[in-house]
This record gives C-alpha cells, sequence and structure tokens, in this order.
C-alpha cells in the first residue's frame, strides 16, 4: 500500500498583469501533472517547462545537483526533496538565490519526509543546487530540480494541498485557483511501485510529475 499526507496553505498577492503562479500538490503515492488555461498574453505571461534534473543520494548531509543549462534570470527554480529521516532540510545554490518552502514538511511512517522549496526571480547563470539535511540520512536523500519561466517573479506560490493516506491509487485532492495561467506541480512518493499518471493526465512540460519509490 502507498501512503500519502494532506495539508493545506494559500498565497496570493494582487498584481494587475498577473504572470503564471505555481500550484503545488504534494502526493505521497502516485503524482500527477498538468497545466491550467493561460490568460490572455497582455495580462499575463504564459508558464513554461524549462528543465529538470535529478539525483539520489545513499548516506551523508548534502545532496548536490548542478543545472545542465545555464538558468535565465528572471525565472523560478522549484526543489522537491525526499529523504529517509524526520530531520529538518534547508536548499541553497551556488547563484546565491533564496529558497523558501511552498509547504510545511511531509513526514509519513516515522521515517520518511518530503517538502517542495523554491526561489523566485533567480539569477542567470549556470548553478549547482545543495539540500542540506540536518540529521544525516542513511538511506536516501533524493532531489529533483526543476526551472520555469512565466511565473510571477514576486509571488509565485498560488495554493498548495497535500495528503497522505493508504491505497492503491493516490489523489492529493482538488484546489481552487486564483489565477487562470497558473502552473500545476505534482510532486510524490510511495512506498509501492508508481505505474502510471491518472487517465486524461501525463508528465511532461510545462507539466511537473516526479515520483519516487521509497521502500527498499
Amino acid at each position: 500500500m502507498a501512503e500519502f499526507r494532506q495539508m493545506h496553505g494559500t498565497a496570493h498577492r494582487t498584481c494587475p498583469r498577473r504572470r503564471g503562479q505555481l500550484v503545488v500538490l504534494i502526493l505521497l503515492g502516485a503524482l500527477l501533472g498538468t497545466a491550467l488555461p493561460t490568460i490572455d498574453a497582455a495580462a499575463a505571461a504564459t508558464p513554461a517547462f524549462v528543465q529538470v534534473k535529478a539525483k539520489e543520494i545513499t548516506s551523508g548531509t548534502t545532496n548536490s545537483l548542478a543545472f545542465n543549462s545555464a538558468n535565465t534570470a528572471g525565472n523560478l527554480i522549484v526543489v522537491y526533496a525526499i529523504w529517509s529521516n524526520t530531520g529538518s532540510v534547508t536548499v541553497s545554490d551556488s547563484r546565491g538565490n533564496a529558497y523558501a518552502t511552498a509547504a510545511t514538511r511531509t513526514t509519513w511512517g516515522g521515517t520518511s519526509s518530503a517538502q517542495v522549496f523554491y526561489a523566485r526571480n533567480i539569477a542567470a547563470g549556470t548553478n549547482t543546487v545543495t539540500v542540506t539535511h540536518a540529521t544525516a540520512v542513511n538511506s536516501f536523500s533524493t532531489i529533483y530540480i526543476h526551472e520555469y519561466s512565466g511565473i510571477d517573479k514576486f509571488d509565485p506560490v498560488d495554493v498548495t494541498k497535500s495528503a497522505i493516506g493508504t491505497g492503491r491509487t493516490m489523489n492529493s485532492g482538488s484546489v481552487t485557483t486564483t489565477n487562470a495561467a497558473d502552473l500545476l506541480f505534482a510532486a510524490g512518493a510511495s512506498n509501492a511501485s508508481v505505474t502510471a499518471a491518472a487517465p486524461g493526465t501525463r508528465p511532461g512540460a510545462p507539466r511537473s510529475a516526479t515520483a519516487r519509490r521509497t521502500g527498499r
């Protein structure tokens, strides 16, 4: 059986020329990604996927990973971290971007944690992202680093939702967005096999879908 956890959070900033915002769904089980319709280009930019990369380590306190291509100034970085203890983590990078949490840490099974972080209005250039663990991992630390364009540079997170439980099919539940140009970012992990996204959805740009089996 897979496990997933639920929590809620909102963030919204009124802006006369709204760019796309980020909607984060943390789903500890299967995960899905989709993009919502964009509004008129004069009122908002279109969110777009730029690049993604992943890395896993099995021990230690730091997990570092470089993007394949240089970041573009003003874009958004989203980091999804999954690790094998209940200690906290922080995120930094070689460009000096500041990272905030998109939602509070989710812990399940008493031994595993997951969290989404983001850096807005990023600096340009080659970049290495580092996740630092307060407690050394002894099983796994997996990070997924994503870059997106067309996301609000001042207040990129619109709404978040996550869930934990057991079952063959995982669902984070629905969210109501405040902006028609949102990008939906979904990430999840399971102690069973994650085999497919839900019917009618598919991973890929400008969608984001990240899955990991946490069982050994």
